[in-house]
């Protein structure tokens, strides 16, 4: 987030509260908040302009949530005054209750784009209680609502290593590093990876019936 902030000017922080009197239910306002910010998004490019925005969640001692935004516009960022509570009323709230967010508000222009990057990724970690990036939904969220949205190809890829593949590994009976689908209860390789000959039913049927005679159980599912 601090990188995609560093890399654009005229960056405003938007924060947008629901009604409590209208839904005080977390899990359905969230439900609900992505259709919201659709509305109010294209709302605000009708009147101010092309907006880009990076947008976090927080949960109020009440446990209802309300949205901060990174929004930027250029418009806005030269219009607004220092007064954010009056910036709302002046310029976002009339847009924001025709999307069903709340009337109360505040908006007003960063002066430190690092420090409210920085801010952000903090209410993102707190949202889950787990600042990795993998586990991005609000512990009262439903399923597939993530913590962080962004314009499209707003925020960097996410950072892959080729040699990290996630499988679980353990350490055989012999000290070595390997995957722990081959190891045994007892941390030895699973005969089939030990061998290092053909697999079983790999060999001429003759060489299997040859193989089997000590065991003559194993002889009747041959025949």
């Amino acid at each position: 987030m601090r990188d995609a902030m560093l890399e654009r000017q005229n960056w405003n922080h938007l924060c947008l509260t629901f009604d409590p009197k209208i839904e005080n239910n977390p899990w359905k306002l969230f439900k609900l908040a992505f259709l919201h910010w659709s509305v109010l998004r294209k709302r605000l490019i009708y009147h101010y302009g092309d907006i880009k925005y990076i947008q976090c969640w927080e949960i109020h001692h009440s446990g209802l949530p309300h949205c901060h935004v990174a929004l930027q516009n250029e418009k806005l960022f030269h219009t607004l005054s220092t007064d954010h509570i009056r910036n709302f009323h002046n310029y976002v709230r009339e847009h924001a209750v025709a999307s069903s967010f709340g009337e109360n508000g505040t908006i007003e222009a960063l002066r430190d784009k690092v420090a409210f990057a920085g801010y952000l990724n903090k209410l993102a970690a707190e949202l889950t209680g787990n600042p990795s990036k993998a586990y991005q939904i609000p512990v009262n969220a439903p399923p597939n609502f993530r913590r962080i949205r962004a314009s499209w190809r707003l925020l960097p890829p996410v950072i892959k290593n080729k040699d990290y593949t996630g499988e679980l590994c353990g350490i055989d009976d012999q000290g070595e590093i390997c995957p722990l689908a081959e190891l045994d209860s007892e941390g030895k390789k699973k005969r089939a990876v030990m061998d290092d000959g053909p697999r079983p039913g790999s060999l001429p049927r003759s060489e299997q019936t040859q193989a089997l005679s000590l065991f003559p159980s194993a002889l009747s599912i041959l025949e």
